[in-house]
């Protein structure tokens, strides 16, 4: 468009632009891509649809860059009105508006949207005040769908649970994307607490979305995304395994136990950050968990947190790992080694040097000795002595005096 702008101007009550087959594709040639679609009416066939851009059954528009802008339909689809194909991979489609469904994009076909805005566009009456989805709608890259209302409420992707969202999984939403999501209340009135959004996937893709009614969150549910009444979580207890110690070197599979649904675990994450699938298998007997040893091997020395989630709850425990013992310190102690000695711990006994002395235990009921208790043992000692020198001289004599008789 090199910056240039379509303007219907109003004048003829009609699209900008009608695709009534082949394709069209549309980009900027500038490099702030601000060529422009504006000013246009809607198509009328019966109802008014299609201000900006009208595609047609067996049409297909793309738009990689440019803006579509402040263009108005009466039925739906301000911006764009699609029944055949709209891939959008980039551009903007802003402040658009129309009475019911859809200021930003009315959806009967197939629409491709992997990156771009829609954003400020504006309903009255209805639902999907950025997108109104009645066909096929795919999700994927840094797609933003956001600020987008009904008056004054936020009100940006209509979610039929009839008509489920596709996240693409060869182009998966990626760290930019951020999609608003809301649904009609009367999904709601017979009792189920959630309604699916998204067909089956193959990640949790719930951060890449928000619900636009404070009422609802968007939860991840095993294979897919709902809209739903958020519940308070569960602390699920930790039955075996929790507070785990293991050394470098020596690591095996470890398991940890938790009593939890099976059916509802979602993930893993160990100091935070979601840990893959590939380092841990997952079986049922409420939920047990084991950790790969070669996995567990490149854990850094040290305790970390650890965090399994489900649906509803998660359960948190720690696991530390130790330094491999160094066979070549000669301070380190094998608690199973009896002639492993500890040069710190004077009580430490080895078995195999004959000088080493195995301390006793004092007995309670037996006096210290002292200085005082050892000179009056002496003197016993002396005394006896000299007593018996004293009967040895005395026996002597008299037996003397006797041969003299």
């Amino acid at each position: 468009m090199k910056q240039y702008t379509i303007d219907g101007n109003g004048a003829n009550k009609d699209s900008v632009i009608t695709v009534e087959g082949g394709n069209l594709s549309l980009s900027d040639s500038n490099t702030n891509g601000t060529g422009q679609i504006t000013g246009g009416q809607g198509h009328t066939d019966g109802l008014n649809l299609g201000g900006g851009v009208y595609i047609k059954s067996g049409g297909t528009f793309t738009l990689n860059s440019g803006v579509i802008c402040e263009n108005h339909a009466q039925d739906g689809g301000g911006g764009v009105y699609n029944k055949g194909t709209f891939a959008m991979s980039g551009g903007i489609i802003a402040n658009n508006t129309s009475d019911y469904y859809a200021g930003g994009v009315r959806n009967e076909g197939t629409v491709i949207m992997l990156g771009g805005t829609i954003s400020d566009n504006k309903i009255t009456y209805g639902n999907g005040g950025g997108v109104y989805n009645a066909g096929a709608l795919l999700l994927g890259g840094k797609a933003k769908i956001f600020y987008n209302k009904k008056g004054d409420n936020a009100n940006d992707v209509y979610a039929d649970p009839d008509l489920l969202i596709t996240i693409r999984s060869d182009m998966p939403l990626k760290s930019g994307a951020s999609i608003g999501v809301i649904t009609g209340d009367y999904y709601f009135e017979e009792g189920p607490t959630s309604v699916a959004i998204t067909g089956t996937i193959d990640a949790d893709y719930s951060s890449y979305f928000f619900s636009d009614c404070s009422d609802y969150s968007v939860i991840f549910k095993t294979d897919h995304l709902e809209l739903g009444i958020p519940s308070d979580p569960v602390e699920y207890k930790v039955t075996s395994g929790a507070d785990g110690k293991l050394t470098k070197g020596s690591i095996s599979d470890y398991t940890i136990k938790v009593d939890a649904p099976y059916d509802e675990f979602t993930k893993v994450l160990i100091d935070n950050k979601v840990v893959d699938d590939d380092n841990y298998t997952v079986k049922s007997g409420s939920t047990i968990v084991t950790f790969n040893k070669e996995y567990l091997e490149t854990l850094s020395v040290g305790k970390h947190d650890v965090e399994m989630v489900w649906e509803n709850g998660t359960a948190k425990t720690t696991l530390t790992i130790k330094e491999a013992d160094d066979p070549t310190d000669p301070t380190t102690v094998d608690p199973t080694d009896p002639t492993t000695v500890d040069p710190t711990d004077p009580t430490t006994v080895d078995p195999t040097d004959p000088t080493t002395v195995e301390p006793t235990t004092a007995d309670p009921t037996v006096s210290p000795a002292t200085g005082y208790s050892s000179n009056i043992n002496l003197w016993i000692v002396v005394l006896g002595i000299s007593a018996s020198i004293a009967a040895a001289a005395f026996m002597i004599i008299a037996v003397r005096r006797k041969k003299a008789r």
